[in-house]
């Protein structure tokens, strides 16, 4: 039995929304999912175990694989500000960026993160220089301004820190 056009592609659709879900949770098969991960994980006093917050998968995906290389430690991902406020207890160093859209922004994530993790980490990113000052406002310990190495400048105030001497200077 042949299938029509308008069939193959509903077919398409679920299989890609299907890798979509699957790539936003962390999964690939035979894989756990980032949320089973998350749970694991337990803060220590010396060790960073650090949440990104970016609105854009790709970005997403590229920042948290670059920082988990340069800290060489656990670096989870979400989507959005409401989705990483589930898991708060679980992490110790935050990176939140400001591009959401119609969900929660950055600044308002920082507010509601802080009053959950007092004692956290917390960085905010912007492409705007004058949401710096909401993002301290709301209680982020620094900010970095989207640069094209805003990794590099991630990766060394969250080594400054936890005390790694061997860090480079960098950030703002």
């Amino acid at each position: 039995m042949t299938k029509s056009n308008s069939e193959l592609r509903k077919m398409a659709a679920k299989r890609l929304a299907s890798r979509l879900v699957r790539d936003h949770l962390g999964e690939s098969r035979g894989k756990t999912s980032a949320v089973t991960d998350a749970a694991k994980a337990k803060p220590s006093n010396g060790e960073p175990i650090v949440c990104v917050v970016h609105g854009r998968q790709t970005a997403r995906k590229i920042v948290s694989r670059a920082l988990a290389s340069k800290l060489d430690a656990p670096v989870h991902r979400y989507s959005s500000c409401e989705d990483a406020l589930r898991y708060t207890e679980h992490y110790n160093t935050f990176v939140v960026y400001n591009n959401f859209g119609k969900r929660m922004n950055g600044a308002r994530g920082v507010e509601r993160i802080r009053t959950a993790r007092p004692g956290a980490l917390i960085i905010g990113v912007t492409s705007v220089p004058g949401f710096r000052q909401k993002f301290r406002t709301s209680g982020a310990d620094d900010t970095v301004l989207l640069s094209g190495n805003e990794v590099g400048e991630l990766a060394s105030k969250i080594s400054r820190f936890y005390g790694d001497p061997k860090s480079g200077p960098g950030g703002r």
